[in-house]
């Protein structure tokens, strides 16, 4: 059940930093971002720096990037992406 119900919170997150009606150009939204990736990692006693926090983090980069999400500042480089995302967890 437990797999089942994070799978689901997962794909939550990775799609809509997919859709094309979100734009993260707007500070709220990647707050809204950084507050899904927050909770996620909570419920589910992620560490920053583990390879499960980077693996999780690093695809849901890519997908930013694939659809062409990476134009504001927090999200230019995957440095930068993964400082402001991970700013409450750390």
């Amino acid at each position: 059940m437990e797999t089942t119900e994070r799978l689901h919170e997962w794909q939550f997150i990775y799609n809509r930093a997919g859709n094309a009606w979100v734009d993260f150009n707007l500070e709220i939204e990647r707050e809204q971002l950084r507050a899904l990736w927050t909770s996620y990692c909570v419920r589910w006693d992620f560490d920053s720096n583990t390879f499960q926090y980077e693996s999780c983090l690093s695809a849901l980069y890519d997908m930013l990037k694939a659809h062409d999400r990476t134009l504001t500042n927090e999200f230019s480089t995957f440095e930068e992406f993964n400082n402001y995302i991970g700013e409450l967890i750390a």
